[in-house]
């Protein structure tokens, strides 16, 4: 069932104008831990994602907000059919620019890995770095992704060219992080991407000592490694330094359409503001590991501030 709500807050900020006709954003999201993270008992919504939308309406007085729980695939269709909504946090593609408006950068994504059980990497080649195509063209290995998520351009292309393969399994329910790891620690699947939402389950799950990380091929990390050091614990991903090729960017998106662009421009204005402050770094920063923060403060500027055009 449709689960819709309107913040109480915007109510007690905009009352004054509670007699007045407002346009309305309908604002999507689904439980994305540590991006939306939804009580199962509460229905009450916390993450960073959360917070970075509500810094975001707080300045947007002029429309009523109304937040909507709903998959992440009724969320695309509904823009594919040019119906208004909008939402924080997607990744930039191809075929999503095509119904999709993007708003300047506002989050921040660790670039993919692969995730592997220790006591698993026998069934895996033996050459390091790992092809992400090579793993989709092997039908004895099993992988798990999920519905209408992006994983980067180079990512998404390869995995077009397979998503009908008998090996693939794609998951279609909210709760995409948890339901995938736990499927890769019973053995039901063999490989998954890392995310930031994997990561958070992982964590929950206390599976940290039971996984590793392989880097991608495809992605760069081309270099060949001795097999005995070319997997990657957490720990050890979250020591190292990274450069500004090893992130994505998300951002707030809206409907192509007229109404979409009045909401994007409107929303542009907000972050052009709030993109160089510290509580705004504080918070796009909480969907890498924490390890990486500081060495993240150097690359800000590349991957936020000067597509912003700010100094």
């Amino acid at each position: 069932m449709k689960s819709c709500f309107t913040v109480v807050v915007f109510c007690l900020l905009f009352s004054s104008k509670s007699t007045i006709a407002q346009e309305v954003i309908e604002w999507g999201y689904f439980h994305y831990p540590p991006v939306f993270n939804v009580d199962k008992k509460t229905s009450k919504v916390t993450g960073y994602g959360f917070e970075l939308l509500n810094l975001v309406i707080q300045q947007i007085p002029e429309y009523q907000h109304h937040l909507t729980k709903m998959p992440l695939a009724r969320m695309v269709q509904t823009m594919r059919a040019g119906k208004n909504i909008c939402a924080y946090g997607m990744f930039k593609t191809k075929a999503r620019e095509k119904h999709i408006l993007f708003s300047l950068p506002s989050r921040i994504g660790l670039q993919n890995s692969l995730v592997i059980l220790k006591n698993n990497l026998h069934r895996f080649p033996q050459e390091r770095p790992l092809s992400f195509e090579v793993l989709l063209q092997d039908p004895t290995l099993i992988y798990v992704t999920k519905k209408y998520v992006s994983y980067g351009v180079v990512i998404d292309d390869i995995f077009e060219k397979y998503r009908n393969n008998k090996n693939i399994i794609t998951l279609h329910s909210i709760g995409l992080g948890r339901q995938g790891i736990q499927m890769l620690l019973a053995k039901r699947v063999d490989y998954m991407l890392y995310d930031e939402s994997a990561l958070f389950e992982i964590e929950k799950l206390n599976a940290r000592d039971k996984v590793v990380l392989l880097p991608i091929a495809e992605l760069g990390k081309n270099k060949k490694q001795d097999i005995k050091t070319a997997s990657i614990t957490l720990e050890q991903i979250e020591a190292q330094k990274f450069d500004v090729q090893d992130f994505e960017v998300g951002h707030f998106v809206c409907t192509k359409n007229n109404w979409g662009k009045k909401a994007i421009a409107r929303i542009n204005q907000v972050l052009l503001d709030e993109l160089t402050n510290d509580t705004f770094f504080s918070l796009i920063t909480q969907g890498v590991p924490a390890n990486s923060v500081d060495n993240l403060k150097s690359l800000y500027q590349g991957l936020i501030l000067t597509p912003a055009n700010l100094p």
